[in-house]
């Protein structure tokens, strides 16, 4: 019994490293990746005697309805969306030759929520906030160049040139596989100041990570948010709680910020979409960039007086 558990294991880690590998061919950003893989391996940690490609649609949507009880409606539908890839990818291998069973799932419906961008005084506030040099290149990388936290993890120091004014973003979902975000100002000064930091613990050849550790790793994700929210904290953008633990600024608002930033400065949202990473502009004007009423009303008079 012992050996065919043993045997079920190593044949349900033979498929998800197939389908990472897929994913990653694919072009999907690291995070998603995760979030994917996470939830292929909560369905099948849940059916420890069976076979993924054994499960019925029954056995599926049973399990996604019982864990949409204490997640949200759009983990519920992150979920769908992984198994329904996953699935695919089996159907594509020939693992699966019957019936799909997330042929039939289908996502919610979910309400638009406002985007989550800050204000000019948040803004402002955050951005004076760091006090160490890991504080401030992370806030100020990830506001003023608008990276997924992927993107600025796997940032070479060569990626990021100054007599171009440019961040170069080796992003495979882009046509050339790089994307190119301009800097200057503010994000120069920062990045600058970075540089010199990492050249002075020897840190800033070429190919090392431009966001190093010590050791030459790049700094990890959950410390990324900790400093981000660290700094939010000490700003008082966003507390929560009693007012001293947290705050509900992210990394991911600082990307949306980004964007909605350049949007009321008069950026076309073709422009903002591209330097986001977006291939669809309906992506940039959903989730990431918001119009200040001043913004509309200004656009409707020149409009009008053209």
């Amino acid at each position: 019994m012992v050996n065919s558990i043993e045997n079920m294991q190593s044949t349900r880690d033979i498929l998800i490293e197939g389908f990472t590998a897929r994913l990653h061919r694919e072009g999907l950003v690291p995070g998603s990746i995760d979030q994917y893989v996470r939830s292929v391996n909560a369905l099948i940690g849940a059916f420890p005697e069976r076979r993924p490609q054994d499960l019925s649609r029954d056995d599926v949507e049973t399990w996604i309805d019982m864990v949409a009880r204490d997640v949200s409606p759009a983990t519920t539908n992150l979920r769908i969306a992984a198994l329904k890839r996953f699935y695919a990818y089996l159907v594509d291998r020939e693992i699966v030759t019957g019936a799909n069973p997330t042929a039939r799932l289908k996502a919610s419906k979910l309400h638009r929520r406002k985007v989550d961008w800050l204000q000019a005084d948040e803004d402002q506030a955050l951005l004076k906030a760091p006090t160490t040099p890991q504080e401030r290149i992370v806030v100020g990388l990830l506001r003023h160049t608008g990276l997924r936290i992927g993107e600025a993890r796997g940032l070479r120091v060569r990626d990021v040139d100054f007599e171009r004014g440019e961040v170069r973003i080796h992003a495979a979902k882009s046509e050339s596989g790089i994307r190119i975000v301009p800097i200057r100002g503010e994000a120069v000064v920062e990045l600058k100041a970075w540089l010199g930091y990492l050249d002075k613990h020897g840190r800033a050849a070429p190919d090392a990570y431009f966001l190093s550790t010590r050791n030459g790793t790049p700094m990890q994700a959950n410390q990324a948010r900790d400093l981000v929210k660290r700094c939010a904290r000490r700003a008082g953008v966003r507390v929560t709680g009693d007012g001293t633990h947290d705050s509900s600024v992210s990394c991911h608002t600082l990307r949306r910020t980004f964007g909605s930033y350049l949007l009321n400065k008069g950026a076309r949202l073709e422009t903002v979409a591209r330097l986001l990473g977006h291939a669809d502009t309906r992506t940039t004007e959903r989730c990431y960039a918001a119009l200040l009423p001043d913004t509309v009303r200004d656009d409707m008079w020149k409009a009008l007086s053209a």
